[in-house]
C-alpha cells in the first residue's frame, strides 16, 4: 500500500511541475482534480470481529481564465463511505446473544463555483488564492 501511495505522490508532483509552467493568460483552460481511497480498521476491535470503514472520493475541477491570472470554474466532488461492524445483540431470555452485522453507506455529491487568482513570483512559479462555494446533496442508506 505504501508503494502505491508513494507512486501517486510522485505522479502528482510531476504533473504539478508541468502545470506550473502552464500559461496563466486569458483564454486558457484550467483542468485538474483529485481522487482518493482509504480503509480504516479500528485498533481496538476484537480479533474475531469484522469492523472497518472505507471511503473513496473523486473530485474533478475545470475553469476558464477570464483575464490574465484570474480563473473561474466549477468544482465537483463525489464521495462514498461504507462502515461495517459486528454488534452484539443480547438475548431476551438471558442466554448468550448473537452477533449481527451492521452496514451503513453514505454517498455525497458536492458541486459549486470557484474563483482563483494567481500572483506570479517568477516565470515558472506563482502563488494563488482560491475561493469556492459548494452546495451539497447527501444520501444515507442503511
Amino acid at each position: 500500500m505504501k508503494k502505491i501511495l508513494t507512486s501517486v505522490f510522485v505522479a502528482t508532483l510531476l504533473l504539478g511541475a508541468g502545470a506550473a509552467q502552464a500559461q496563466l493568460s486569458a483564454g486558457h483552460l484550467l483542468v485538474g482534480g483529485s481522487a482518493g481511497y482509504s480503509k480504516d480498521t479500528p485498533a481496538d476491535s476484537a480479533a474475531n470481529r469484522e469492523s472497518w470503514t472505507t471511503t473513496g472520493n473523486f473530485s474533478p475541477r475545470a475553469g476558464y481564465f477570464i483575464k490574465d491570472n484570474l480563473v473561474v470554474g466549477l468544482d465537483i466532488t463525489f464521495r462514498g463511505t461504507r462502515s461495517v461492524s459486528d454488534i452484539d445483540v443480547p438475548s431476551s431470555d438471558g442466554n448468550d446473544g448473537f452477533e449481527q452485522k451492521e452496514t451503513t453507506t453514505t454517498t455525497t455529491r458536492q458541486f459549486g463555483p470557484f474563483v482563483r487568482y494567481y500572483k506570479p513570483v517568477s516565470e515558472k512559479a506563482a502563488f494563488f488564492g482560491h475561493l469556492g462555494l459548494a452546495g451539497v446533496k447527501h444520501w444515507l442508506l442503511v
